[in-house]
């Protein structure tokens, strides 16, 4: 629960928690992570900018992706729904 109410960290390049850029040498990607109600972390699909259309395209899909998760899991903007103050 802490690692989902967590705030936007500095380094955060797509402005959307969990959702980040990642340059392995030529590979260029953008994946969304999360953790599972276990306490699991979940590492997204991983979104080539190549293959989805460039950075945009894909940086969408991976914050479809985590989106898609806090739908699932109850967190919106961090909070999960539980807490009824955000």
């Amino acid at each position: 629960v802490n690692s989902n109410n967590r705030s936007k960290q500095i380094t955060n390049t797509s402005g959307i928690n969990g959702v980040r850029r990642r340059v392995k040498g030529n590979y260029i990607y953008w994946r969304a992570d999360w953790y599972e109600k276990d306490g699991k972390l979940n590492r997204g699909k991983c979104y080539n900018i190549n293959k989805y259309g460039g950075e945009d395209g894909a940086m969408v899909r991976a914050i479809l992706d985590r989106r898609a998760a806090e739908k699932r899991l109850g967190i919106i903007n961090g909070l999960e729904e539980r807490f009824p103050y955000r």
